[in-house]
């Protein structure tokens, strides 16, 4: 399991995918680890749905912008990993035509019946 969203809806990356994962992962470095101050910068505000790459914790990631906020922040959401964390939009580039023609390797998968629990139970 990748990412739990809530108590129902769960992120999961397949182990047969771990290889391309990691290439990935090395791809996104190789191509934004070194940018030029401005390089890649998105031309516009960003807007929800939004496809871009968001460093975060030294590492680059592809993401999809969730929400925007009023205060220079994103909610962003990790697409390959389903995590969902707010970041400087600052902080968020362009992501590369090469990368939006690779699949995602996570898939949101809904497990039915689950209920959270109540407090006190």
């Amino acid at each position: 399991m990748s990412s739990v969203e809530t108590a129902d809806s769960v992120f999961i990356q397949l182990a047969k995918d771990s290889a391309e994962l990691e290439s990935l992962l090395d791809l996104l470095d190789e191509s934004y680890a070194y940018l030029k101050p401005g390089e890649f910068d998105l031309t516009e505000e960003a807007v929800v749905g939004q496809a871009c790459c968001v460093c975060h914790s030294k590492v680059w990631y592809r993401a999809t912008v969730e929400q925007v906020h009023g205060d220079g922040t994103l909610s962003v959401r990790f697409i390959d990993h389903g995590v969902l964390t707010v970041v400087r939009a600052k902080d968020v580039k362009q992501v590369l035509p090469k990368l939006l023609e690779m699949r995602t390797l996570t898939f949101r998968c809904h497990l039915v019946g689950c209920q959270p629990e109540k407090a006190g139970t």
